[in-house]
């Protein structure tokens, strides 16, 4: 019986030997094994920007994304390109096939327009509520007569802009869902919140593609989407005014600008029916906005 323990304890001895030496080949080969996969399949690499640029809506954009894959970044930006012009081609006020350009060429009849257009034009008449008219949608003929929509641009006279603002105001406008009746003679433009949605648009495609940092210029206006790739807070500004966060928002920049018009008067951008006849000082603004897209019909 004492010889069969002392059996029993050498061969438990052998065993836990045994297994020690296992144990230790295991993680030996656990180490190089991860060390081999880890050569094969590296970690992704830091994000490098991308960036498309492209004439639309009348003015340059940008834009650049921040991604460790080039090929998703690319794609995600090529769709983002791609809704930008189809919305163009939905307002434009050129375009013989937009939704815009048979509103104002409908002679007061009433028009079927895309969802779209139909929703937006109900925000711009909103803001155009908002604003006491301010904002106005309906201010195309005037902007046509000062050339700002041509090559022909001019100083009109007092009372050709009086007898154009009689064809201006956005209570005039009349959308009972995507049915739009616009009086003869009014004509719209919806340049002031059409960018804006776009540039919604594009940062809701930048997202769903898998985009988490990102910064659209549209014409001046920045968008950010994010933060920064490194973390930290984008950062944007114009002469003393900044502002920074790391939220998604919009920094909306009134440009002022001249050479478009054989005078010494400078122009802005940001023109509302009170300054469409004397236009001598110039205005510009910077806005934060922090309406989401959730604001648009």
């Amino acid at each position: 019986m004492e010889r069969f323990r002392m059996k029993l304890l050498i061969g438990t001895e052998k065993v836990f030997r045994r297994s020690g030496r296992f144990f230790s080949l295991a993680v030996i080969l656990w180490i190089i094994m991860s060390i081999t996969l880890t050569a094969c399949f590296p970690k992704r690499g830091r994000a490098e920007p991308y960036s498309a640029s492209f004439f639309a809506m009348d003015t340059y954009m940008t834009f650049t994304v921040y991604d460790d894959d080039a090929k998703a970044a690319k794609e995600a930006l090529q769709q983002a390109q791609e809704e930008i012009e189809a919305l163009e081609a939905l307002w434009s006020v050129t375009d013989e096939d937009s939704d815009i350009y048979a509103l104002n060429h409908s002679g007061g009849q009433p028009v079927t327009v895309r969802d779209e257009t139909a929703g937006l034009l109900s925000f711009a008449v909103k803001m155009a509520q908002e604003t006491d008219g301010a904002l106005e949608p309906t201010l195309y003929p005037v902007l046509t007569a000062w050339g700002f929509t041509t090559e022909g641009n001019r100083i009109p006279a007092a009372e050709e802009i009086e007898r154009l603002l009689e064809c201006v105001g956005y209570d005039r406008v009349k959308v009972e869902g995507s049915h739009v009746t616009l009086e003869d003679g009014m004509m719209l433009d919806l340049g002031s919140v059409g960018k804006g949605y776009a540039g919604d648009r594009a940062e809701q495609i930048l997202i769903e593609r898998g985009i988490n940092s990102a910064l659209l210029d549209i014409g001046g206006n920045i968008q950010a989407v994010g933060a920064r790739p490194d973390g930290s807070d984008w950062r944007a500004g114009r002469s003393q005014m900044a502002v920074t966060g790391n939220w998604d928002c919009a920094v909306l920049s009134g440009k002022e600008y001249s050479g478009h018009c054989r005078s010494p008067i400078k122009r802005s951008s940001l023109l509302g029916i009170t300054s469409v006849i004397l236009l001598v000082r110039t205005v510009s603004a910077m806005v934060i906005s922090l309406i989401r897209r959730r604001d648009i019909p």
